[in-house]
């Protein structure tokens, strides 16, 4: 805690000097639509006319109600969707590297990883829910389904730092991504935006909102993102890392009556890619029977971005369908406003990828996830304001149903490789060779290696979630307000295992001959179970098996913010998150308790007017417990391999925000936001595998920061062009003791894992006189910078076999739009 108590000191007597601030100073202001994410501000002088030079006003929706930014004691960050164009960002995996804290991993498409302040959560499993809630208009977003759509026709992205329980509901105990689009409007508007570039790059977007009545309008917009990818494997001549993306938004809105207002929208989105590929470190393997060495030497390990590539999955691919639709009812009352949500989704999602990172035969192992779900979601709420206070109440049901599958393709030649490693075997190779080579010998055909296997476990699961919350803001006096806010959550989570009996019906058939031949005597008793019993997935084969799980919660938040002068506020706050409690979808019976965050956190905003200039800062405690996180366990069953489990550790913080924007004369704006955070694990932590992690890092970095700048200039009667630059920094994961044998932390022969990051992306626009016509140049990751993201793998504590995966290199391409 010293350093949450120094930083507390520090930040009052920041607070106390800024209110010192002289009187002239009247305005709140907030960043330009074309400045990169930082903090906004509220202006009275936006309501007289801003001029040139000042910050306008961006106003959010982040407490459920609508208010300037400045004006909400979050720590929040907006992007706007002239900065989401400027970053030439698709989705929020895009944006996430200038929005310091936060990490959004596109990796596995059909299953994002997102990290804000330390706090993620990682799984497949669709027993396992988010730390991270992601909200579109205010409806909760799947892991599996929504949570990674594609930006089409978007407003903004609030970014809320810190657990939101009260405002937003279950799932955000580390903060919440709220994905706000535009609405139907009563005027005809239509654009168009194309855009090609390296790698085949074809993108295009297009927007028609048209009126239907005097009240009502009718949005409807499409997108298709294409490429032909960055990385090809040298064996096969696949094309790996491309887009292959389509999706399409409608909506209808407006008044259907004098106090009826009505939304009906619909999402659908499809992708169809290659998998996400793993990249062998040990390329000299491929297509050979030669057996990796084991155990494997980490100074034999070669750098992923320079060796060449060869996966031998027949069916890698990552793949998703979705529909969503919501049904928005208000009523405008003379005392308070009234809103019925109703929103349906579904989806379907599949990814299998290589697990081995070679074409060897004898090395193949493959896994995948296949799901299928659907959720239902309905909310009553009641908002209201008068001179004392504002208040927000209302109540919740949400559901969702599901089937997964987690699938392991491997061969018979791949289980004999297992057995060699562990011992078994002699000079004839694994016992699977020697066996073969015995019936040889006695002139017989059948034979136990080259055969296909697979193992698969099925999930069903059906959740639902009750919720009633409450939210009010009191004006004690014209400077001091108390938000107190509370909600109550009742989660109840059915969860089912299906364990196949593994799958090899060549290998059965020849076992089968050597039965009718009564020579099955001659085969060692325990390679015979090997082969006939599940290896991977060992336990209640053919058995059904179901958890019936039922967590109550209560989450309070309170808050002090003072008005020390018109420009300058300070807050306080405290704020609890809590995130249901869940199941492994490959660890049988399996049941985790919920997490619960506890957050401490104090802050300030102020706005500098005659200056264009806002600077924003908070710091924060929170204590984390029973923190559901994926990691790798090694196997321990012979002829087993490691798996991707849920582990339980409870962790601590401390950190940092700041968030500074100034706008130094009309042409000129410059942005810098950065994050410190010192997140350890607490006493008596300890992974599945054994391992102990008491007071170390848990791998997030100390310090990430983005900077930039935005300038344009006139160019007489030939319209106005503009240059934009940003520049985004990670630093380094700090390690801990499981942080190489999960494959996210380590240094190398001749590279390293977790190193710092540094990312800079151009934009360079013209805009026609008429501002119809636009056109744009664009580079994202200027510098080429690529990074080594992991090395690890299921293969490699039992193969031998170390896979690795890389970031994207240099992107540059070219933009024409048009308006009506």
């Amino acid at each position: 805690m010293s350093f949450f108590a120094n930083r507390c000191t520090l930040a009052s007597a920041i607070v106390l000097a800024l209110s010192a601030v002289p009187a002239v100073v009247r305005a709140q202001t907030s960043p330009a639509a074309d400045s990169p994410p930082a903090a906004a501000t509220s202006s009275q002088e936006a309501a007289d006319g801003a001029t040139d030079t000042q910050l306008e006003a961006v106003t959010v929706t982040a407490q459920n109600r609508t208010q300037e930014l400045q004006q909400v004691p979050i720590a929040l960050t907006v992007v706007t969707d002239e900065q989401v164009e400027k970053l030439s960002a698709t989705d929020l995996s895009q944006i996430s590297t200038y929005v310091p804290g936060l990490v959004v991993d596109s990796f596995d498409k059909t299953q994002p990883a997102f990290t804000l302040r330390g706090i993620s959560t990682e799984g497949f499993s669709m027993g396992i829910d988010r730390a991270v809630g992601i909200y579109v208009n205010g409806v909760y977003q799947t892991n599996g389904g929504g949570s990674l759509l594609a930006f089409n026709d978007i407003a903004r992205v609030e970014v809320l730092k810190g657990p939101q329980g009260t405002l937003f509901g279950r799932n955000t105990a580390a903060g919440a991504i709220s994905i706000v689009t535009n609405q139907p409007g009563l005027d005809l508007e239509a654009n168009a935006r194309a855009r090609v570039g390296e790698d085949g790059m074809r993108y295009f977007d297009g927007l028609l909102n048209v009126p239907m009545s005097e009240t009502l309008g009718l949005r409807v917009s499409v997108l298709d993102n294409r490429s032909d990818g960055w990385l090809r494997d040298d064996g096969t001549g696949r094309h790996y890392a491309l887009d292959r993306q389509e999706g399409v938004r409608m909506a209808v809105g407006g008044s259907i009556s004098e106090n009826w207002d009505l939304l009906l929208s619909w999402d659908h989105e499809v992708i169809k890619e290659p998998q996400r590929l793993q990249i062998g470190a040990l390329p000299y393997l491929s297509n050979t029977s030669q057996r990796a060495p084991f155990p494997a030497d980490p100074a034999t390990f070669l750098d992923p971005r320079e060796v060449p590539i060869y996966n031998d999955t027949p069916n890698g691919k990552q793949t998703k369908d979705y529909d969503g639709g919501t049904l928005a009812l208000t009523r405008h009352l003379d005392w308070a406003t009234f809103t019925s949500t109703t929103a349906f989704s579904e989806s379907d999602i599949a990814h299998f990828e290589d697990q081995d990172g070679t074409n060897n035969p004898t090395l193949y192992l493959d896994s995948g996830v296949t799901q299928s779900g659907r959720t239902y979601y309905q909310e009553f709420k009641m908002a209201g304001a008068n001179e004392t206070i504002d208040w927000v109440a209302g109540a919740s049901f949400y559901r969702e149903e599901g089937r997964q599958s987690n699938i392991v393709n491997s061969s018979t030649s791949t289980v004999d490789t297992l057995l060699f490693n562990q011992g078994a075997g002699g000079p004839c190779g694994g016992p699977l060779a020697c066996t073969d080579a015995a019936l040889r010998s006695f002139g017989l055909t059948q034979h136990f290696l080259g055969h296909a296997y697979s193992e698969q476990i099925d999930n069903t699961m059906t959740s639902d979630s009750y919720a009633a919350f409450g939210d009010v803001i009191w004006h004690i006096n014209d400077r001091l307000n108390l938000t107190g806010g509370l909600r109550f959550t009742r989660d109840d989570k059915d969860f089912g295992w299906f364990n196949q009996p593994r799958t090899a019906e060549e290998l059965d058939a020849n076992i089968a001959q050597l039965a009718a031949m009564g020579l099955l005597s001659a085969i060692p008793p325990q390679l015979l179970y090997v082969l006939t019993h599940n290896i991977v997935f060992p336990d209640a084969v053919g058995i059904p098996v179901s958890s019936n799980g039922s967590w109550s919660d209560t989450s309070p938040r309170v808050v002090l913010d003072y008005q020390f002068t018109p420009d300058t506020m300070g807050f306080v706050s405290v704020s609890k998150g809590y995130k249901a409690g869940g199941n492994d979808g490959v660890q049988i019976g399996s049941e985790y308790d919920p997490e619960e965050v506890r957050n401490y956190e104090l802050g300030f905003k102020n706005a500098f007017p005659t200056l264009n200039m806002v600077l924003n800062a908070s710091i924060y405690h929170y204590d984390y417990s029973d923190r559901q996180s994926l990691a790798l366990v090694p196997a321990t069953t012979p002829g087993g391999i490691p798996q991707y489990l849920v582990q339980s550790t409870d962790q601590s913080a401390d950190g940092l925000d700041v968030e500074w924007l100034w706008k130094p004369m009309r042409n000129l704006t410059l942005n810098l936001s950065a994050a410190y955070i010192d997140s350890q694990f607490d006493d008596s932590a300890q992974t599945a595998s054994g391992i102990d992690l008491s007071g170390q890092p848990t791998g997030e970095p100390e310090w990430s920061f983005a900077a930039g700048a935005t300038y344009g200039w006139e160019l007489a009667n030939n319209g106005s062009m503009e240059f934009n630059l940003q520049y985004a920094y990670r630093g380094e994961a700090r390690c801990n003791g499981d942080s190489v044998f999960q494959g996210t932390c380590g240094s190398y022969t001749g590279f390293e894992v977790g190193e710092e990051q540094n990312y800079t992306n151009a934009h360079l626009s013209w805009t026609s006189p008429s501002q119809r016509w636009g056109a744009a140049l664009f580079v994202n990751n200027l510098t080429d910078e690529q990074y080594v993201r992991s090395i690890a793998g299921q293969g490699l504590s039992v193969l031998g076999t170390p896979v690795g995966s890389i970031t994207p290199p240099r992107m540059w391409g070219f933009e024409v739009n048009f308006r009506l």
